[in-house]
């Protein structure tokens, strides 16, 4: 189970839909914060049951992060997206395949879409506030 606030995958996915629609903005605080949160979550617990959703946040946000961020954002972002790397490559797994070894960059479109289903309910999600 993930740990909730309230907010559902439909709602977050909204907002990082959001965000890589109109990531032609630069600097802009309210991106900003919602990347680190997203961030924040995944380097908190980069092999945890959320992961995959963070990971997927950090993805749709992604345009944002090479137009203009504020100042560490990105890094922030590419330092949990590592850490979630190395510590999921150590991990067997029984997946026939994987959809990012077969990536079309026109699919991420449907990635908001996707996220309540990976997660396999569309009941809550994990908090887009910072962790702890």
């Amino acid at each position: 189970m993930v740990d909730t606030d309230g907010t559902t995958l439909d709602e977050l996915s909204e907002i990082w839909e959001d965000i890589r629609e109109n990531c032609q903005e630069s600097r802009n605080s309210d991106y900003d914060r919602t990347v680190l949160n997203c961030a924040a979550w995944l380097a908190a617990d980069p092999g945890g049951e959320s992961a995959h959703v963070w990971t997927i946040g950090l993805t749709m946000m992604a345009p944002y992060l090479t137009w203009l961020p504020g100042e560490g954002v990105a890094q922030q972002a590419v330092s949990a997206l590592e850490a979630a790397d190395r510590t999921l490559r150590e991990r067997p797994c029984a997946h026939d395949s994987h959809p990012y070894r077969s990536h079309d960059e026109e699919g991420d479109e449907y990635l908001a879409e996707l996220l309540p289903a990976l997660d396999g309910s569309r009941r809550r999600s994990p908090r887009s506030a910072s962790p702890g």
